[in-house]
């Protein structure tokens, strides 16, 4: 696991002990935050272009007519 999954698993809670309330339970220093989008700016611009390529390979093709 890469530096900054682990960092973030450690500060990870339990879906199942979550509860809604005010009071904070904990912090993500602007740091790490600035870090993790950074780590996955590429994973997002990889997933738009495979996404813009499926469309533009389907473009203009028809589904669904019955003969």
């Amino acid at each position: 696991m890469g530096g900054m999954a682990a960092k973030m698993k450690k500060r990870a809670i339990k879906a199942t002990s979550a509860t809604r309330s005010a009071t904070v339970v904990k912090r993500v220093p602007r740091c790490d935050v600035v870090e993790l989008n950074r780590t996955m700016e590429p994973i997002i611009r990889q997933n738009e272009r495979e996404r813009i390529a499926s469309e533009e390979s389907v473009a203009g093709s028809t589904f669904g007519w019955k003969l």
